[in-house]
């Protein structure tokens, strides 16, 4: 099953990183690179992308997978104002569903 997913991630990283060869300056294919990075574990990569997109194009599903990420590297101060902002601006995001429990059961919520 892990090799399954494993493989899952592997091609759409592939097809993400293609389409950033597209259209290079896009902050949702950067920000969909990001969380491929962060579903693969890989939390370090992840940050450079997710904040990039943040930046480019502020957005609710952006603040949630950020501060997804920015628990995981155990930056909880940063990571709980990320996802407050999102909670504010979009409180029903599926984004919330991903992230939420982690964010709760690390960060205390």
């Amino acid at each position: 099953m892990l090799a399954s997913n494993e493989s899952k991630y592997d091609d759409a990283l592939f097809w993400a990183q293609k389409a950033q060869g597209l259209a290079p300056a896009n902050p949702v294919v950067e920000d969909t690179i990001g969380w491929i990075y962060y579903k693969q574990g890989k939390y370090e990569a992840a940050l450079p992308c997710l904040e990039k997109s943040l930046k480019a194009l502020d957005r609710p599903l952006a603040h949630y997978h950020l501060a997804g990420a920015l628990l995981k590297v155990g930056d909880a101060a940063r990571a709980r104002k990320e996802y407050e902002i999102a909670l504010r601006e979009d409180p029903k995001s599926e984004a919330r569903v991903a992230v939420g429990p982690l964010f709760e059961r690390v960060a205390g919520r």
